[in-house]
C-alpha cells in the first residue's frame, strides 16, 4: 500500500505542475485578464496557487509531512472559494462548468488522498 500511495502522490505531482502551469500563464496574461487588468482577488489567488503548487509538489516528491500538508490546505481553501464565492472566479456558464468540474477533482483527490493515507499509516504501524 506503502508504494502504491507513493504513486499516487507523484501522479499528483502532475496534475499540480499543470495547475502551478495555469496560474503561471495566468500571471503573465496569458489567461482571461492582462496582468494590469485583472481582479486583485484573482491575482492574489493566483500568486497563493502557484506558491502552494509548487510546495506541494516538492513535499510529495521528499515525501514529507508537510507536503501532504500543503495538499490538503489548497485543496481544501480552493473548495472553500469555489463553492462559497462561485460568482467571483466564474462569470460565464462556462466558466461555471469549469468550476464544477474542479470541485469534483478537488473533492474525489481529498476522498482518495485521506483514503490511501489512511491506509498506508495503517501498513506502517503493522
Amino acid at each position: 500500500m506503502d508504494l502504491f500511495f507513493l504513486w499516487f502522490q507523484r501522479v499528483l505531482c502532475g496534475c499540480f505542475a499543470f495547475g502551478a502551469m495555469v496560474h503561471l500563464g495566468n500571471l503573465l496574461g496569458q489567461g482571461k485578464y492582462r496582468l494590469t487588468e485583472m481582479p486583485w482577488h484573482l491575482l492574489i489567488a493566483d500568486l497563493f496557487y502557484l506558491g502552494m503548487n509548487l510546495a506541494t509538489i516538492i513535499g510529495l516528491l521528499q515525501d514529507q509531512l508537510w507536503g501532504r500538508l500543503c495538499l490538503l490546505l489548497m485543496l481544501g481553501s480552493q473548495l472553500v472559494l469555489y463553492l462559497g464565492f462561485p460568482r467571483k472566479f466564474a462569470e460565464t456558464e462556462e466558466e461555471r462548468k469549469e468550476i464544477r468540474g474542479l470541485v469534483c477533482f478537488h473533492l474525489w483527490t481529498l476522498v482518495l488522498f485521506g483514503l490511501l493515507w489512511w491506509l498506508a499509516s495503517g501498513s506502517r504501524a503493522q
